[in-house]
């Protein structure tokens, strides 16, 4: 179990542009059709802030775009009412944000700073971490935009909504460790090196023409032959390999089972399959072809209760802050005045109203 409270919530950071302002001689002037064809109009407003909808449209499109990296697609019918759940993410950043302190402030961008840091340093570079979020349509300051924002509301809602937050005894956190084994089992991981041969276009980040497909592919088999012959792994990696996040590190990953993302299955696959220091054939994925060597296998194992006790309690803590967060939302944005101007997508709404005839028909509640 991690430590964030707030994160769970999934409340979206943005950066929000201040409206220009509207001379008052040009108010009386007539809209040109070219004018409102290209107005930006505001989707949602408080006393203090306003939403444009171009700004709604870009975070929409970074969250299609992050998805698409995890080789996940949003389907259609549900994209209206995920672009509104993007608004009211939006408005709580807006409505939270506005309760930051000065030291709310400081503790946040300390933070993304630690987090720019750490995940440079996972990726190996920070070339390797602008590729990374290139391809979720993130640059690195719209990356540390979004992290500081985030844990801007985090700092706030834990500061305000802590102190009235019910306490979490030793006997829970004992109780759920033990009413849950299956969440305190290490899974199997293994450490493996690979050498990637890409088949993506890297100005489009799209599969490369056949043509060029193959070429790849004749590539990486002669690789995989050299390699199978006995050539150094490592000294292919650094002459070959694509794969620029893990070519610092000679190649290597640790992971363990399920943690890849979907695009990376076979890769996965492969590398739990094989013995250490066995070599794999010709993996293939989205990203390319994979020639994989296993380095080390680690079975699973149980969690002793004392090494997990402190983050359980840090986690059942959340738990319990968090069950404040809607009301509290609520609250404020009442209090801010907010306004969301275009109308919530029908099947959204119909699937809040069966949410909540099913939550009043459940036994127990009232």
């Amino acid at each position: 179990m991690k430590r964030s409270l707030v994160v769970s919530i999934a409340i979206a950071a943005a950066v929000i542009s201040a409206s220009p302002m509207v001379l008052a001689a040009d108010a009386a002037k007539p809209v040109s059709k070219l004018d409102a064809l290209f107005e930006d109009k505001v989707v949602a407003k408080g006393k203090s802030f306003e939403i444009k909808e171009n700004q709604l449209d870009s975070g929409f499109a970074e969250f299609l775009a992050a998805a698409a990296a995890q080789g996940q697609q949003v389907p259609e019918n549900l994209r209206n009412g995920m672009r509104y759940r993007i608004l009211e993410k939006l408005i709580a950043s807006k409505t939270a944000s506005a309760r930051a302190n000065a030291d709310d402030h400081k503790a946040a961008a300390a933070k993304a700073e630690q987090v720019l840091a750490q995940t440079t340093q996972m990726l190996g570079s920070a070339g390797a971490l602008e590729q990374r979020l290139k391809t979720t349509g993130q640059t690195v300051s719209s990356f540390m935009t979004n992290t500081y924002n985030q844990n801007l509301i985090q700092t706030v809602l834990e500061r305000l909504l802590r102190p009235t937050a019910a306490v979490v005894t030793d006997a829970q956190v004992k109780e759920f460790y033990e009413r849950n084994p299956a969440r305190f089992e290490r899974p199997e991981t293994v450490k493996a090196k690979h050498i990637l041969i890409s088949a993506m276009d890297r100005q489009s980040n799209t599969a490369l023409p056949e043509p060029k497909r193959k070429e790849k592919l004749e590539m990486a088999r002669r690789i995989q032959e050299r390699v199978v012959k006995g050539e150094d792994f490592d000294a292919l990696v650094k002459e070959f390999s694509d794969d620029g996040a893990s070519k610092v590190r000679n190649g290597e990953y640790a992971f363990a089972r399920g943690q890849l993302p979907a695009a990376s299955k076979a890769f996965e696959s492969a590398a739990f399959s094989m013995k250490p220091g066995q070599i794999s054939d010709l993996v293939e994925t989205p990203y390319g072809f994979h020639i994989v060597k296993l380095i080390e296998k680690t079975p699973s194992e149980k969690i002793a209760f004392d090494k997990v006790a402190k983050d359980i309690k840090e986690g059942l803590s959340g738990v319990e802050l968090q069950k404040q967060i809607p009301a509290f939302l609520a609250r404020i944005q009442k209090e801010d005045g907010v306004e969301i101007l275009v109308p919530m997508p029908p099947e959204l709404k119909a699937e809040m109203e069966a949410a909540a005839k099913a939550e009043a028909a459940a036994p127990g509640v009232k």
